[in-house]
């Protein structure tokens, strides 16, 4: 390989590198309830409405490393005391599956998503997964 394919190569490495560290970071503030979903429109990801319901369609090459819980815990946290935006966050938190936690498969994890899925569906979020995000986010 030339020197200049080896340069070329290296630094699209490192672009891919910033893009997936930019993307990974806007989909954590996501997560947390610091920006509103529609920031995602950036990376690719489409919103819109069928039959009264949001889609959420991320595109097929979203590829990130996996979030922390916790993210996901204060991200449902924010949006259940603001009380506004609770439905579409869940909503698009559920949809984008390039969106996994490093605790992945974890009874925690299991107890938040059918929490994220309770305020996607509008029922009403029990106190022990609130008590669960409580402690995850501490």
């Amino acid at each position: 390989m030339s020197w200049f394919a080896r340069l070329l190569s290296a630094t699209l490495a490192r672009v891919n590198v910033r893009v997936v560290k930019t993307a990974h970071a806007l989909i954590r503030r996501v997560l947390r309830g610091e920006e509103a979903p529609e920031v995602l429109e950036r990376l690719g990801v489409r919103f819109g409405t069928r039959n009264g319901s949001v889609t959420v369609t991320p595109p097929s090459s979203l590829a990130i490393p996996p979030c922390p819980l916790s993210d996901l815990a204060h991200g449902l946290l924010t949006h259940w005391a603001l009380g506004t935006g609770l439905a579409a966050w869940a909503t698009t938190v559920l949809m984008i599956d390039a969106i996994q936690f490093v605790e992945a498969d974890t009874p925690r994890e299991g107890r938040l998503l059918d929490a994220v899925w309770a305020a996607m569906t509008g029922e009403p979020i029990d106190d022990e997964a609130l008590d669960l995000a409580r402690e995850l986010t501490r």
